[in-house]
């Protein structure tokens, strides 16, 4: 059984200053990068605040120095994955994305926590648990970058308009209610648009909320405001909190349950729905749709023409309320159009979706799948059903079931490289950017962590200077993957 000090939960910038200290911990989170609470949830708080360790000031300078942070700006946060990601690798610190608990157990001396990811379950053990994540907050947003002129000026307080990293583009900071999921704050953020804010374009919404805060919450990253400070905190931090996990299970069931709400996925819940099935679809990304919302493919290829995507399609080209990509391709879309639409379908025909949910066991009877074990919001469910359909793109629920499965091409099993795109905005347009960023393995969660750290450390994602403020990125939460498990 693998041990450490300490268990970190959460790739957070409080996370990456505490195990700088104590290296003999062992950083997970659901993510695919470092940072994500600033950078996903589009925060980009940043205030003049005193540090009191030199790997903060050192941090704090690195800004100044890439011109990450200016007087006259705005921070860039696209590049904050890039720069913690550099301070993991160099300080070869433990860390393993899309990692979750799944059980805790506990006696006198040690946490045993039940970890599931890529290479299935394992128990690691630990004197201590350190949650570095959002909890006990006072309110939230659900914040977008958009395409407009000034600032607002309102005595509206459901929203605030703030600059961004240039003059160009804005954020728009939708304030919604703490217990409103993804799918419901979405809803309720483009119908504001359309009726309230008809001269703002839609470029992008977060992938994160963001949070605030009425009380002290000394571990979650980003109570803070300033990741900087987060970086701080977290390297100064030396107390014990006891740690408590949810081992209560929710039971359910449907009659389909689509795992995968990509491009295949998407499309097979709102038929089996439409079909008067009692449908549940599960997606670990913040959104449904996959490599064309996820993955920020604004262009993408869908095999033979006719069929019910089709349909969506032309349902999609009619949104106005989102800005326009600036492509020769005409078929390309922004991903919030995408979302919208296909959210609205699952809607009508009464799916149930769950985002950031993660299966990770099935249930057999007389060899055939009957159920699903997942997590979702910090808790443990278990789901029956009739049929289950894996389209997770990676035969996840095949793998979990016991089935044979190969990887990449027959001949030699070696898959296409791997994409991580990226929006470009200004005020006029938005473009989508990629290049290949060399080989991944999904399958082992230690290639796969390895592969992205050392991804974002490439000059396209940690610039020397980022002086270049005529646009604004915002880097996909999906890696684009290419023929992996099958």
């Amino acid at each position: 059984m693998t041990e450490f000090e300490n268990l970190i939960i959460g790739s957070t910038f409080f996370a990456v200053g505490f195990a700088l200290r104590n290296k003999n911990s062992l950083i997970i989170d659901k993510a695919s990068r470092l940072g994500y609470e600033y950078t996903d949830s589009f925060d980009n708080s940043f205030y003049k605040a005193e540090v009191f360790s030199k790997p903060a000031m050192d941090l704090l300078n690195e800004f100044e120095e890439r011109e990450i942070i200016s007087d006259t700006h705005k921070p860039v946060i696209a590049a904050y994955p890039s720069v913690l990601s550099k301070i993991v690798i160099d300080n070869n610190l433990n860390i393993l994305f899309r990692t979750v608990i799944v059980g805790v157990e506990k006696d006198a001396s040690y946490y045993y926590v039940k970890l599931f990811n890529a290479n299935g379950l394992k128990t690691v053990k630990c004197k201590n648990i350190i949650d570095t994540t959002s909890r006990n907050f006072s309110k939230k947003s659900l914040n977008a970058v958009v395409l407009a002129n000034k600032a607002s000026e309102t005595e509206n307080e459901s929203f605030e308009l703030v600059s961004g990293e240039n003059d160009n583009v804005m954020y728009l900071k939708y304030f919604v209610a703490n217990d409103d999921d993804f799918q419901t704050a979405r809803k309720e953020l483009y119908t504001f648009l359309r009726n309230e804010l008809k001269d703002v374009k839609l470029a992008q919404t977060a992938y994160e909320f963001e949070y605030y805060y009425d009380k002290i919450n000394i571990t979650s990253s980003d109570y803070y405001k300033n990741p900087v400070k987060s970086f701080d905190a977290g390297f100064n931090y030396n107390e014990n909190e006891e740690f408590c996990f949810d081992e209560e299970i929710v039971e359910e069931e449907y009659d389909v349950v689509v795992c995968g709400l990509g491009t295949a996925g998407s499309v097979c819940l709102v038929n089996s729905a439409e079909n008067n099935l009692k449908t549940l679809g599960l997606e670990t990304e913040a959104m449904i749709g996959g490599t064309q919302t996820a993955g920020q493919v604004l262009g993408y290829y869908y095999g033979a023409e006719g069929g019910k995507f089709e349909e969506i399609d032309a349902k999609v080209y009619k949104n106005k309320v989102f800005a326009p990509a600036n492509t020769i391709f005409p078929e390309r879309i922004l991903p919030d159009a995408k979302v919208e639409v296909l959210e609205n379908e699952a809607e009508i025909y009464g799916a149930d979706l769950k985002y950031k949910a993660y299966v990770y066991d099935v249930i057999k009877k007389d060899n055939r799948v009957v159920g699903l074990k997942y997590l979702y919001n910090n808790k443990l469910y278990v789901v029956k059903c009739k049929y289950v359909v894996d389209a997770t793109g990676e035969a996840d629920i095949c793998y979990l079931a016991g089935a044979d499965t190969l990887r990449g091409r027959k001949s030699d099993a070696k898959v296409q490289p791997f994409s991580i795109c990226t929006l470009k905005m200004n005020s006029d347009n938005v473009e989508s950017y990629y290049c290949d960023n060399g080989y991944i393995n999904p399958n082992s969660v230690e290639e796969y962590t390895n592969t992205l750290l050392n991804t974002y450390v490439q000059k396209m994602f940690l610039k020397e200077k980022y002086d270049n403020r005529s646009y604004f990125s915002v880097i996909a939460p999906m890696p684009g993957m290419r023929e992996g498990r099958y």
